[in-house]
């Protein structure tokens, strides 16, 4: 162990130890330094040990006595009285004057200045004006007593006499106190306060500015940089309220002549002033710059400097930072005025466009197309929908949002193969997102430019098919792509995509050896985003289908082709009814293709599940899920055969491909476009229908029910299976009438019979039980002894109980402790009796399972049991009345006590609602409920031994006192407080 650090017993130590803090390399003694250091500058000797600091030969001692004065503050702000803290002033006051005066190095100097902003913050003092009390005590060359300021001439007649250094000090405090008054944690009331306070020293800054941003001398460049900042950062905060009283406007017109000073600064050095106005043109843009103030700024950025700046960008691809901010925030600022007049500012445009012809791809070589993109959507924006007018804008407007439509296609242009090698994860997965963000703004400059733009990336699209440029292709496509939401509909856009189906160049384009696989996958990837479209127009149905399926059996368009078919059949479904024994048939010479990969079969499965939708008859479509089916049963064979060879990985990876795809039918017959279904509100999920009537659909259930518990009881150790099989069932408790999938309860009764506490994913299973439960919702209410659904019910519930008595206690898996006790709470909403029908044993270990969850400390089985007994609380059913009321009478007491042992600490702040929700529950439901929680507050293991005893009764007076309402949560919030406090 690293011996402890020494304390210093005099300054000279202290100064030694200082110097030895910044000369070290090693976190850990870094640390130690700093603990010594800290425990020295925040001693009673503190105050005076920065004094001493500030006063010797070495100015990183110096800097560590200024930063004592800080941390003094901060530690003794509350300790501060009126004598002391003026007192403190004027110590401050006189170390900056002198230090300045010495030439002290600047980052000692401002960090007295920090301190000083820091003063002004306290609550404690009372400095005003702050700004006019530097500047005369600078003068007189020593601290002025504050009251004596009004003696002095005006303040544009003292900042004169100023110094280069002592004029930097005090822009340096009056942009910094803004600062630290727009980052104070401060309640609102405080803040007020100190804007109040802030508000009295405009007068003085403005002076002050005006003086210095017309400076001419020593540091010049500097006072001036500094003095643009200061008047930016004003006049962000005097524009800060969105209602201007007669003062804000008064303190805006004040700043607002700072304006063109300021501009002058920007014009003669705009490489050190620039940013400052860049930062307040795109946040106070509108507020605070006149039509004067833009013209002057416009001026500056078509200059022979912003023409240079541009060069720059255009040949070396090397812009300055600063500068596109510039034009940015410029362009942001004017927008409606680029919209409307565009010719009146066509340079600005002109150099709009520039900023996306940087050399090099966005994000790994350039940035600046990836800032101007946030400019370019709004302008599209504004032309599609414009503000300010109910004219259309000009055609010229729109000119410009096609213009950089056709530069970002060429930004988002993919890298070739080789330069693509070079880019790490971060600069693909932000390249990506790049042109996700482009084809946003695509969507905005279609809705302003219409079919024009459309046809103008068809154009492109087809003209480098002709040309076997595949990588401009593919871009194109990605562009017509994004487009695809707002060109269904627009009738002058289907027309052109007519003409780009109706070629046989795009098509012909998926199978050609020579292209670029990323290409070929964009033109699938098309057809399926269009599927709408050949709803409508179903004489280009045809080749688009058969180019899908050539797809399919190339493996670099395979998954793409699966993706693309699935979305097609979903849309298409009618209309492709026709097809689907084409489907079948294609399919069928699919799966023996080796691109016939377990995510392409669910694809390509459920897809043609969903045109077996479509059919008129449940006949039919039972016909042709049998076809379906021996496709899910040649995986499950499949499947058993490779485990029957010892192939562990090769079994439950085929098992898993088997129940996916018979999920992915499920799923397909139950979703999509139901424009053309009849949906019958009277439906009931276990009423009769043809597929629990009907030989042929129970033979096609029998099927279904015999692949999921032959598949369960194989493969019950991957959690892959598994899920896949809950999947399966969830399918069907998601319909809302008789269906394909809509098992007989027994089947998922099986299932979880063969689960246990160490089957994988047991938390999914136990999810599905309570979607099962939720199904059959309205046969729970049934309570006849011969209900299916009831024995359903009553066989599951016994197998929680029994997976309970596995856990013992929650602690020995939360998760599925939890899982099981959610299980338990949906039986409370449908039948609360089938709990009570089990062996009083069995209900009384299950309930107190359920409060040891509450009593435990992990958070997921204390929510579910919460949720649990707020549930069990809220039944009211007649029948169940009786058990409820003997319930609570017996295990009332305890689970109060433990209700309340939450409230008074041991909660969480994440599950205290839940606690609380549950507990008020009780006080309407049992007239003994105030002597319970009475007795848990006053029981010797209350876990908030020092919160008094009058502190909590007086909560349960006022628990009790809010009868159940919601106000219970507050109270038990505040109670809950208090006790935490107490604890610490």
């Amino acid at each position: 162990m690293d011996a402890p650090i020494q304390t210093p017993t005099s300054v000279a130590e202290v100064a030694a130890l200082v110097k030895s803090l910044y000369q070290q390399k090693d976190p850990e003694t870094i640390k130690r330094i700093e603990k010594t250091l800290q425990s020295l500058q925040k001693s009673p000797q503190g105050w005076q040990l920065a004094d001493a600091l500030l006063g010797h030969g070495d100015p990183e001692v110096r800097f560590f006595g200024a930063l004592t004065f800080t941390v003094k503050l901060h530690s003794d702000a509350k300790a501060l009285e009126n004598e002391t803290s003026n007192e403190l002033l004027t110590r401050l006051l006189a170390w900056l004057i002198r230090l300045v005066a010495e030439g002290e190095q600047e980052f000692v100097t401002r960090k007295i200045c920090t301190t000083l902003m820091q003063y002004f913050l306290s609550d404690k003092t009372q400095w005003n004006p702050c700004i006019r009390h530097l500047i005369c005590s600078f003068i007189k060359g020593e601290p002025v007593d504050i009251d004596q300021v009004g003696t002095f001439p005006p303040t544009a007649q003292l900042v004169g006499s100023l110094a280069p250094p002592q004029l930097r000090s005090i822009l340096y405090v009056s942009e910094g106190l803004v600062q630290e008054v727009k980052r104070t944690s401060y309640v609102s009331t405080v803040v007020a306060k100190l804007e109040n306070r802030l508000d009295e020293n405009c007068d003085d800054v403005v002076a002050l500015n005006q003086y210095a941003l017309g400076y001419s001398g020593p540091l010049e460049t500097e006072i001036r940089a500094e003095a643009v900042s200061c008047m930016a950062t004003w006049a962000i905060y005097v524009t800060r309220l969105t209602r201007y009283s007669p003062e804000a406007s008064l303190r805006i017109d004040q700043v607002q002549t700072l304006i063109i000073p300021a501009l002058h600064c920007v014009h003669a050095d705009p490489e050190k002033t620039v940013e400052p106005f860049a930062d307040l043109l795109r946040r106070r843009g509108i507020e605070i710059f006149s039509d004067d103030h833009l013209k002057l700024l416009g001026g500056l950025i078509t200059s022979p400097w912003g023409q240079q700046q541009m060069t720059d960008i255009v040949d070396d691809g090397v812009p300055s930072e600063h500068f596109i901010d510039l034009l940015l925030a410029f362009g942001s600022a004017m927008l409606p005025k680029l919209v409307s007049t565009p010719e009146a500012w066509d340079n600005v445009m002109v150099m709009m466009h520039q900023i996306l012809k940087c050399p090099g791809y966005p994000i790994e070589d350039e940035s600046t197309s990836m800032q101007a993109l946030e400019f370019w959507g709004n302008y599209a924006g504004e032309v599609a929908d414009p503000i300010e007018t109910d004219s259309e804008p000009p055609s010229v407007a729109k000119f410009h949002v096609m213009k950089a439509a056709e530069a970002y296609w060429a930004k988002v242009c993919m890298p070739t193969s080789t330069d693509l090698a070079g880019w790490d994860k971060d600069t693909i997965k932000n390249f990506k997102a790049f042109r996700t963000d482009v084809g946003d703004f695509l969507l905005d400059a279609l809705r302003g430019c219409g079919a024009d733009l459309f046809r103008a990336f068809i154009t492109l699209a087809l003209n480098q098919v002709e040309q076997d440029d595949w990588i401009k292709m593919e871009a194109s496509l990605f562009c017509i792509n994004s487009m695809v939401d707002e060109v269904i509909g627009i009738e002058e856009c289907e027309e052109v995509l007519g003409e780009l189906f109706g070629s046989s160049i795009l098509i012909s384009a998926i199978s050609r050896p020579d292209a670029l696989p990323r290409a070929r996958r964009a033109a699938v990837e098309m057809i399926g985003k269009y599927a709408e479209f050949f709803i409508k127009h179903r004489e280009f149905l045809v080749a688009p289908l058969n180019a899908l399926f050539v797809a399919l059996s190339r493996e670099d368009t395979s998954e793409a082709a699966a993706r693309a078919i699935s979305l097609f059949c979903f849309s298409c479904r009618e209309t492709l009814v026709p097809e689907l024994d084409n489907f079948l048939a294609a399919y069928q010479t699919f799966i023996i293709s080796p691109t016939a990969s377990a995510y392409c079969k669910e694809k390509v499965l459920g897809g043609i599940a969903g045109i077996v939708r479509a059919l008129p008859s449940d006949a039919q479509k039972c016909h042709y899920l049998v076809i379906l089916l021996q496709q899910v049963e040649r995986e499950v064979r499949l499947s058993l055969e490779l485990m029957s060879q010892n192939d562990v990985a090769g079994g439950p990876t085929t098992a898993c491909t088997a129940m996916t795809c018979l999920a992915a039918m499920g799923r397909g017959l139950q979703s999509g476009d139901e424009r053309s279904t009849h949906i019958d509100l009277e439906a009931d999920i276990a009423g009769e229908s043809y597929w629990n009537t009907d030989p042929a659909g129970i033979q096609f259930q029998a099927g279904v029910a015999k692949y999921l518990g032959m598949m369960a009881h194989v493969f019950g150790g991957s959690g892959e299976v598994i899920e896949a099989i809950c999947d399966v069932f969830k399918s069907g408790f998601a319909e809302g009438a008789p269906g394909p999938f809509v098992l007989p309860p027994n089947v998922f009764v099986e299932f979880i019979l063969c689960t246990s506490t160490q089957t994988p994913r047991v938390n999914l299973v136990l999810s599905t039980t309570c979607s099962f439960l939720n199904a059959y919702k309205g046969k729970l209410e049934d309570s006849t002894k011969s209900n299916p659904y009831i024995l359903a019910a009553v066989t599951v519930v016994d197998h929680i109980i029994q997976l309970l008595a596995t856990l013992s206690s929650p602690d020995t898996d939360p998760e599925v402790a939890s899982s099981c006790v959610e299980v338990l709470e949906t039986l409370n909403r449908h039948n609360v009796q089938i709990l009570f029908g089990r062996s009083s044993d069995a209900v009384e270990n299950t309930l107190m399972f359920t409060i040891r969850c509450i009593q435990g400390p992990d958070v997921l089985p204390k929510r579910a049991a919460l949720h649990f007994w707020s549930r069990f609380l809220q039944i009211s059913s007649p029948a169940a009345k009786q058990q409820v009321d003997q319930v609570i009478n017996v295990l009332g007491p305890l689970l109060v006590r433990v209700l309340v042992f939450n409230v008074s600490g041991e909660s969480q702040r994440t599950t205290l609602d839940d606690v609380s929700d549950t507990l008020r529950r009780f006080v309407p439901k049992n007239p003994r409920t105030g002597d319970w929680i009475e007795a848990a507050l006053l029981d010797k293991e209350f876990p908030a031994p020092k919160v008094e005893e009058k502190d909590r009764l007086w909560f349960k007076k006022m628990f009790i006192a809010a009868r159940g309402g919601m106000n219970s949560k507050q109270v038990a919030m505040n109670f809950w407080q208090s006790c935490r406090d107490s604890q610490r």
